[in-house]
């Protein structure tokens, strides 16, 4: 069986903040790791990469969901 292709999605020592504020906030970690677009495995790793530093609440996003939020607006427009 083949493995499947790479999705390319990085995450950044820049996202950590982010995601912490957004951990910090109590955000669903469902909903930060389909913001970033990654699975809860890769939001493991990368908080472990980058353990240090401080939440960014002053970038957060709006709270999630985020898919059903943009599905919904679309669909209203």
């Amino acid at each position: 069986m083949r493995r499947a292709r790479s999705a390319g999605v990085r995450l950044t020592a820049a996202d950590a903040p982010i995601a912490r504020g957004m951990i910090a906030r109590g955000d669903r970690i469902s909903d930060i790791c389909a913001y970033f677009g990654v699975n809860p495995g890769r939001m493991y790793d990368q908080l472990v990469e980058f353990p240090s530093g401080v939440a960014a609440a002053d970038r957060l996003p709006p709270p999630g969901p985020y898919i059903v939020r943009d599905i919904l607006q679309a669909i209203r427009q």
